[in-house]
C-alpha cells in the first residue's frame, strides 16, 4: 500500500507522502499521551509499537503526533451500547480497542472520543 501511495505520488511530480498512522499497541496504554507513547523503544531500541516499527522498517519517518485524527461525539446511550459499560458520572473511561479515554459528560449526556494517530512521512 505505502509502495502504491509512494508511486501515485511521483506521478502526480510530488516528493513523497505523510500518512496518519494508527499505532497497534496504542490501545494497551490509553492512558499514555501519544506524543510520549510514539518515541517509546523496546529493548533493541527499534519502536516499542509493532506498526510504528513496520512503518520505519520500510523507510518511514515518525514526523509528529497527531492528537486529533479522528473525532467521535455521540450521546452517552451510544457509548453505553458501544461498550456494554453504564457511566454513573461524568469523566473519561478507558475503553476496549480505544487508543485515548473517552469523556463523558453526563449534565450534556454526551461523550467524546478524540483519537490519536502519529504522522508518518515517506519520500517518494
Amino acid at each position: 500500500m505505502i509502495r502504491s501511495l509512494l508511486e501515485l505520488a511521483q506521478s502526480k511530480g510530488l516528493n513523497g507522502v505523510v500518512v496518519p498512522v494508527r499505532p497497534t499497541a496504542k490501545v494497551r496504554h490509553p492512558w499514555v499521551p501519544i506524543a510520549d507513547y510514539m518515541f517509546w523503544t523496546d529493548e533493541s531500541g527499534q519502536p516499542y509499537d509493532p506498526w510504528l516499527r513496520s512503518h520505519l522498517s520500510v523507510g518511514g519517518k515518525l514526523v509528529r503526533p497527531c492528537e486529533r485524527s479522528m473525532v467521535v461525539h455521540e450521546p452517552v446511550a451510544f457509548w453505553e451500547n458501544w461498550s456494554k459499560e453504564r457511566f454513573e458520572r461524568s469523566g473519561a473511561y478507558a475503553l476496549d480497542g480505544a487508543l485515548a479515554p473517552v469523556r463523558i459528560d453526563l449534565d450534556s449526556q454526551t461523550g467524546t472520543y478524540e483519537e490519536p494517530n502519529v504522522w508518518v512521512s515517506y519520500t517518494a
